[in-house]
């Protein structure tokens, strides 16, 4: 073996080995506390998001409860619509809820809400929305405006034979005769907004049913909400049905698509997202039924070439609501700073070797260049 090769390999092994190793680790460990760090967000995010939605669902339940409660016991007077009207838009405004509704069936409706507005505005005032055959001789809804002391102003709005029967809110507590949520429905006007709604069926004294009662909640409300948190650029955080079916996300994408002006609710496998698309792919081929999942879970799989975190933790609330609130979060979002101290790392390592190349040739030269003069 040549004296000079014998010199300048084992040096350059030993630095190879070195750099090489340590740049391993340090990759290793950056990837580990990413992890580790994403595994914490998701588990906070997860908590802020069922504390939302407690909080939220709360409101309508305890409402009507209330509002169920002062009817009950005469302080609120069905018979009186306008006097009811008026608190109804009072309460909607308080308690930052959709609509409250009363119905009976003698085909009597009063209830007070945004009729005009897909999402709550900040400090709008609520439209109120009187059916009464006995006042109108139809069943016609009017639909006044009103000021901000929630009192009616103008003329109403007038819309044809309303048919509050045929809505879930009401055949729930007219059935049921437990206070309960409807399925999610979607209004057919306006800007379609999502619903859903609480009720509660109305006795007199004699136990004989009398009508119900409900409070609805605008589910572009979850949406506004998961919006505002931020755990990295490219994240994405979704409520789902045990089918499939959307309630809310954080992405700008719509829910629900409309054809032929009829509204139709997407599933997370459809809708125009495609983080949200394929983690609801993948849960659906993992578990083959979203009704499966009963545990909180945390997941990883491959999408884009790209490994993506997923983490799924049902949520139930005391009247039997079921979802599954998802947060998928992009490796890529957090390996940036990573992958720029690797790539760092190897240009450091090749520099290093480089000079170290050059630097053994001049010392081999000097090392054996005595050695071959005493050979001559």
């Amino acid at each position: 073996v040549p004296l000079r090769a014998l010199l300048i390999l084992p040096f350059l092994a030993q630095i190879t080995l070195a750099v090489g190793l340590t740049g391993y680790l340090s990759l290793r460990n950056g990837q580990d506390s990413i992890n580790q760090l994403v595994q914490k967000l998701k588990g906070e995010t997860s908590q802020r998001v069922n504390q939302h939605l407690n909080e939220y669902t709360s409101n309508a339940r305890r409402l009507t409860a209330i509002n169920s409660e002062q009817i009950t016991l005469g302080h609120l007077n069905p018979n009186n619509p306008d006097q009811l009207a008026h608190f109804f838009a009072r309460q909607v405004k308080q308690y930052n809820v959709g609509y409250i509704l009363y119905g009976n069936p003698k085909g009597e409706f009063i209830a007070a809400g945004y009729y005009y507005d897909a999402k709550i505005p900040k400090g709008g005032n609520p439209e109120i929305s009187l059916v009464l055959p006995g006042r109108y001789q139809n069943r016609d809804v009017h639909n006044y405006r009103t000021n901000a002391d929630s009192k009616i102003v103008g003329s109403p709005d007038v819309g044809k034979d309303y048919q509050f029967q045929k809505e879930g809110w009401y055949a729930k507590g007219m059935t049921t005769k437990d206070p309960g949520w409807s399925d999610i429905y979607q209004w057919e006007v306006g800007e379609y907004p999502l619903s859903i709604a609480t009720s509660q069926p109305l006795f007199d004294r004699a136990g004989k049913l009398i009508g119900a009662i409900g409070v609805e909640q605008r589910l572009s409300q979850i949406s506004e909400f998961l919006r505002q948190i931020q755990i990295s650029p490219s994240s994405r955080i979704f409520v789902l049905e045990r089918n499939g079916l959307l309630v809310a996300s954080s992405s700008e994408s719509p829910v629900f698509s409309v054809i032929n002006n009829k509204p139709q609710r997407l599933k997370g496998s459809e809708v125009n997202d495609s983080l949200i698309q394929a983690s609801s792919q993948f849960l659906k081929n993992r578990f083959q039924s979203l009704s499966n999942i009963r545990e909180p879970q945390q997941l990883n799989f491959i999408h884009q070439q790209q490994r993506q975190y997923l983490q799924i933790t049902p949520w139930r609330d005391e009247l039997g609501l079921d979802w599954l609130v998802v947060i998928a979060v992009p490796e890529s979002d957090f390996m940036g700073q990573i992958n720029a101290n690797t790539r760092n790392t190897i240009f450091l390592c090749l520099a290093a070797l480089a000079l170290a190349i050059v630097l053994g040739i001049y010392t081999s030269r000097w090392i054996t260049r005595p050695i071959r003069a005493l050979q001559h």
